[in-house]
């Protein structure tokens, strides 16, 4: 019992460390990039990386609106969140590098580390222990 306890505890801090790794992306966030709508296409992470959402799983679709400083999220065609949102930098708690924040203006909208971002694709990170990240494309 205690090698399974040790191995799932290796496991958990192996995703948790991977969530922030370095990449070749941009890591400055810039307004022009970000502006569009976003389709969710995963959710991943968790403990011990037990947690894999996509539409197909989950039957939700899940938009986001970014037009400068101003977002509207939708799920299933309904608002669930809309408003303005700042930029910042902030450390990741996971490799201590600076990453962009967005810090949202709707507290039931969490905010976010920019773990990757691309004209066509932004990885969103909730920056907890848990490592969970949401990936969104153009």
């Amino acid at each position: 019992m205690r090698n399974k306890i040790n191995i799932l505890m290796i496991l958990s801090c192996m995703v948790l460390f991977q969530a922030c790794t370095k990449s070749d992306s941009t890591s400055s966030t810039s307004n022009n990039v970000l502006n569009g709508t976003w389709h969710w296409v995963s959710t991943d992470g968790g403990i011990g990386n037990n947690i894999h959402l996509t539409p197909a799983s989950t039957g939700d679709s899940i938009t986001l609106v970014i037009n400068n400083n101003q977002y509207v999220q939708q799920k299933n065609g309904i608002l669930i969140s809309n408003g303005t949102f700042s930029i910042s930098s902030q450390n990741c708690i996971h490799t201590g590098t600076s990453k962009s924040w967005l810090d949202f203006s709707d507290p039931s909208m969490q905010d976010m580390m920019v773990e990757n971002m691309s004209v066509l694709e932004l990885v969103l990170s909730d920056e907890n222990i848990d490592g969970l990240a949401t990936t969104y494309k153009k």
